[in-house]
């Protein structure tokens, strides 16, 4: 459970009533208003008010702090850089051993001389295992999967740490396609 000493308020809602705009907070827990309508011009708005979403979290007013309670099935966040970020087992000289191992060179495009680099992205979980891997910059089709089936086949990486805990962080690999 986390606890903030501070409040923001995230969502307002302009509301048209009678004429006059009101501001309101979208909080059960909350209700501001301002103290006198503000005028707006008359307009002829067929104005139904959309239905409220559904909260992202439940909130608490406890003394002079907020509580938030995040539901249970959300998934932590991925984050693009943490305090300590993952490595693999053998450092960056390792990882490119291994990748020049394992990659197979697409022969459509050994035969056609295509050459280049593929960008691909991907999430190192909590107890280093890779994760949607996905392609950021990608050359053609052959190089793209072949990228993305190297990657797959990367062992446990150290994962990433932030304030002392592991956590998920996104790791970006260029991987350098190049005919003898």
């Amino acid at each position: 459970m986390k606890r903030f000493t501070s409040f923001r308020l995230f969502a307002f809602a302009l509301t048209l009533a009678a004429g006059y705009v009101t501001l309101a907070a979208q909080n059960p827990y909350i209700n501001l208003r301002c103290a006198e309508p503000i005028p707006v011009p008359s307009l002829d708005w067929d104005v139904t008010p959309e239905p409220a979403p559904a909260p992202v979290c439940e909130m608490e007013a406890v003394a002079d702090t907020l509580e938030y309670k995040m539901p249970q099935d959300m998934p932590e966040p991925v984050l693009m850089a943490a305090e300590v970020m993952p490595e693999f087992p053998g450092g960056v000289k390792a990882l490119q051993d291994f990748i020049a191992k394992h990659l197979n060179y697409p022969v459509f495009e050994a035969e056609n001389g295509i050459e280049g680099k593929v960008v691909v992205q991907f999430v190192v979980e909590k107890d280093g295992s890779i994760g949607d891997v996905r392609i950021v910059r990608g050359m053609t089709k052959g190089l793209d999967m072949e990228a993305i089936r190297v990657c797959m086949k990367l062992p446990n990486f150290k994962p990433a740490l932030q304030r002392g805990k592991p956590c998920r962080v996104w790791f970006t690999l260029p991987v350098s396609f190049v005919l003898d």
